[in-house]
């Protein structure tokens, strides 16, 4: 399995080496550094930007080094809300990514929003990304909400947005660093897979070296009980699946 979520800070740490030793540790094939990017403030990623052509560079002596046992990949995550769409493909075609993933989250913390206009952009725009990540808040946002009448719409929505994603061959990107995995993601996870959907990456959402692969072991039951077979990552914005059976 492939750590499609560790955060690239870590390359500028110089803690690349320890990243790729903790991988073998866990024993991953790989792992892409990506970086969270928070378009409405953007000038909080200037500094990132300054650094962000140095990457590849970076990653392809370590890609030399650990030919054979740890596959290296470059990621961007962006927290989006549509309304910005000319910043992020601006973004994604001046640099060089493996792996472009795009938040869920705008929708789980705003109660106003208009739902036929999001899945609308949902649909238009999914185009530009491997996957979308945060399921996990959206699942808490449709069965936290308090109210049966709110929750049976919101669940309504959530099996809308799990029918784009997988009608354009987009990924889930979990959160393998939660403790526990809730019975609402579950049921969540078995609802993509009644729908079709298969495509699944696990990232660690890693800020320390300790936490590469954090959690892998426990989604790799569960997904295999649910009934996937693969995991998912990306080269060169290519899907690529890593069997769940054989490691």
């Amino acid at each position: 399995m492939i750590d499609v979520h560790v955060d690239s800070d870590l390359i500028f740490k110089d803690l690349t080496d320890k990243v790729c030793v903790q991988a073998l540790g866990k024993l991953l094939k790989g792992v892409t550094f990506t970086h969270s990017i928070i378009i409405n403030s953007l000038q909080d990623s200037t500094e990132y930007f300054a650094k962000i052509k140095t990457i590849p560079d970076i990653l392809y002596k370590y890609k030399l080094f650990y030919q054979g046992q740890v596959n290296l990949f470059n990621g961007v995550e962006f927290f989006i809300d549509f309304n910005r769409m000319e910043e992020v493909l601006k973004i994604i075609h001046i640099y060089e990514f493996d792996y472009i993933v795009a938040s869920l989250v705008p929708i789980s913390i705003n109660t106003h929003v208009n739902y036929e206009k999001y899945l609308q952009n949902l649909q238009r725009y999914s185009q530009y990304f491997n996957a979308f990540s945060k399921i996990e808040d959206i699942v808490d946002w449709c069965y936290l909400s308090g109210d049966e009448g709110v929750q049976k719409e919101r669940l309504s929505l959530l099996d809308l947005i799990l029918q784009v994603l997988i009608s354009n061959y987009k990924c889930l990107e979990l959160d393998s660093s939660v403790e526990n995995i809730s019975p609402q993601l579950l049921h969540t996870l078995q609802r993509y897979k009644e729908l079709g959907g298969s495509l699944i990456s696990l990232g660690s959402n890693s800020k320390k070296t300790l936490d590469v692969g954090q959690g892998f072991q426990n989604f790799r039951l569960n997904l295999i009980e649910l009934g996937f077979n693969f995991t998912t990552h990306y080269s060169k914005k290519n899907p690529i699946h890593d069997s769940l059976i054989t490691q």
